[in-house]
């Protein structure tokens, strides 16, 4: 038979049948041949007797695959031994293939602004449906990157260059290599400017208004940082012989 690995236990029934007018008795039913060990005989009958006749054939147990076995061929025999001496044989072949695991993204690190898309992240492998990875932890990796550079939430993720973990790709193989424009929780944050602005002087004043010099990038408070007015450079409607401080910095 053929199987992924992680595959789950089978057998298949010991059948045998007696065209011949004289009962056959079995002795004995062992396994031989190089991968023996990969099998079991199981639910053996404790009525080994197959009686004269039996054209249908009759079940004298199961032979069973092991689980856990890695990715390869495997070849026994199943041999039926009678009390005239004789042997009878059959042989049995189990090709184990690779489990094809499904890569997606799990989770993706914030950051904060830095002119580029690169991306930290970490993947999640799937099994196929009916499979499981029971006591192996496979593990994938890749190069993340952002959709674009910009600040924003929920940004779209790609991932390439998916390979798997060191030692895995020996019992599993990846269904892709790629994930394109995944929508994930990660944010790529403002970066705060922490240069001073340099060119900040008062253009102008009146007895009750203030004109800082239009700054490229650089945006001004007169109120202590609470409030940033938008592409305003003046401020109005001030109290005279009124002592006002007032903060630039570049825009955010």
């Amino acid at each position: 038979s053929e199987k992924s690995y992680g595959y789950k236990a089978a057998s298949l029934n010991i059948s045998v049948k007696n065209t011949g007018n004289a009962d056959a008795v079995v002795t004995d039913i062992t396994l031989s041949g190089a991968s023996k060990d990969a099998f079991e005989i199981i639910n053996k009958s404790s009525d080994l007797t197959v009686p004269a006749n039996t054209t249908t054939g009759k079940v004298l147990g199961a032979v069973q695959i092991k689980t856990g076995l890695d990715t390869g061929i495997y070849n026994a025999s199943v041999v039926i031994a009678y009390n005239n001496g004789q042997t009878a044989t059959t042989d049995v072949t189990l090709t184990v293939n690779k489990m094809k695991v499904t890569p997606s993204i799990d989770s993706v690190e914030s950051k904060t602004y830095d002119k580029s898309k690169n991306a930290k992240g970490k993947l999640k492998l799937t099994p196929p449906s009916g499979y499981s990875f029971g006591n192996d932890e496979p593990t994938a990796t890749g190069k993340f990157v952002f959709d674009s550079a910009d600040a924003g939430s929920k940004k779209e993720v790609s991932v390439s260059d998916i390979k798997l973990g060191s030692g895995f790709d020996k019992n599993y193989v990846l269904s892709s290599t790629s994930i394109k424009n995944k929508t994930t929780s990660a944010k790529i944050n403002k970066a705060k400017n922490t240069k001073k602005p340099e060119d900040v002087k008062v253009s102008s004043f009146t007895y009750n208004s203030i004109t800082m010099k239009t700054a490229s990038g650089v945006e001004y408070s007169i109120d202590g940082g609470k409030t940033w007015p938008e592409n305003n450079n003046t401020f109005k409607s001030l109290s005279e012989k009124t002592s006002y401080t007032i903060l630039a910095r570049f825009k955010e």
